[in-house]
């Protein structure tokens, strides 16, 4: 009887074998829980969009934060539907959550808090100077895409017992040249034009060697319109109209633009390089990128924008401010 046993479950195990699903693939955006490890079934057949998937809002929970002291920034994040905590956020760029923080003075923070709880995350964090710091977090939820949401309230940091003096992060007024620690940049833009696709062109420094950061060469923040007097500035982005979030795209070919590939340069070592869009493990020590970086972004309204381009030159990420004035058709054509 054993022996008939055990060919009957080895003639079913053979059977079987060859119509269940293999279990599926990983990739570079993985799920965040435990099933994405110990259940590699657990997504076959998941929906991959669900458009009903409600929003989740964004609170701070810390206490007061004081200008020159690291203190934990705590969030929460509630669905809208239930009220309970959402807690099915998924690896997105290589980040469950992707938190900006804009400043007084200009300065921009993005940050990468953990997750600490049932829909809690935290991220230390020091503030420079007292005064009101906008918040925005994008992620993404399960089934539900990619999400930006902006904390009704910031952050109003008071002063601490640290004396601080912050340095006013001076933005470059439109497209042009400046230098970022010690790095030269210059940015152009095919048309700065409401509802135009606007290409811009960042060139940072002069030789091909910036890094992926989180997968992708380039990272675009955008806020606006808001006004072009340099003071108060997170006052003035914490209800502006538009919060985005760009990336550059390119091919690797695009990415690579800047090295000379008819010379005698041994590019073999590189020929495994795969585009650098996100979707795919980028190599961060590879210093073979730009050193121009591209994005296109189409602005919906006229007036003044911040934006901050980001790039990891040298295992440093530069965070580069402009201020750019859009127009409409109309005074386009004046």
């Amino acid at each position: 009887m054993g022996v008939v046993a055990c060919l009957a479950v080895a003639v079913t195990g053979a059977i079987l074998s060859s119509v269940l699903p293999l279990p599926a693939s990983q990739g570079g955006q993985v799920d965040a829980t435990i099933d994405g490890v110990s259940n590699p079934y657990s997504s076959v057949g998941r929906q991959l969009t669900e458009y009903s998937r409600p929003p989740a809002t964004l609170a701070i929970k810390s206490s007061t934060l004081r200008a020159g002291e690291t203190d934990d920034l705590r969030l929460t994040l509630t669905d809208a539907s239930t009220g309970l905590p959402a807690d099915d956020l998924v690896v997105h760029d290589g980040a469950l959550m992707h938190l900006l923080v804009v400043g007084p003075s200009g300065q921009l923070w993005h940050l990468h808090p953990v997750r600490t709880g049932p829909g809690t995350y935290e991220v230390p964090l020091t503030l420079p100077e007292a005064g009101h710091y906008a918040v925005s977090a994008e992620f993404a939820r399960v089934g539900g895409g990619v999400q930006q949401n902006r904390s009704a309230t910031g952050i109003d940091a008071v002063a601490g017992t640290t004396k601080t003096k912050a340095t006013a992060v001076s933005a470059h007024s439109g497209p042009g040249s400046q230098t970022v620690d010690g790095v030269r940049v210059r940015l152009t833009a095919s048309s700065l034009t409401v509802g135009k696709a606007a290409v811009l062109t960042a060139r940072v420094g002069t030789d091909a060697t910036l890094q992926p950061w989180l997968g992708m060469v380039g990272h675009l923040i955008i806020v606006g319109p808001v006004s072009s007097r340099p003071t108060a500035v997170g006052a003035a982005t914490q209800n502006a109209e538009v919060w985005a979030h760009s990336h550059s795209m390119g091919s690797v070919a695009d990415d690579m633009a800047g090295m000379d590939m008819n010379s005698d340069t041994d590019m073999s070592s590189m020929s495994g390089l795969t585009s650098v869009n996100g979707d795919s493990t980028a190599d961060e020590t590879v210093a073979a990128y730009g050193p121009e970086v591209s994005f296109v972004y189409t602005f919906p309204t006229a007036g003044y924008y911040r934006i901050w381009i980001q790039a990891e030159r040298d295992n440093t990420v530069l965070t580069i401010p402009y201020l750019l004035h859009v127009t409409d058709a109309a005074e386009a054509t004046r």
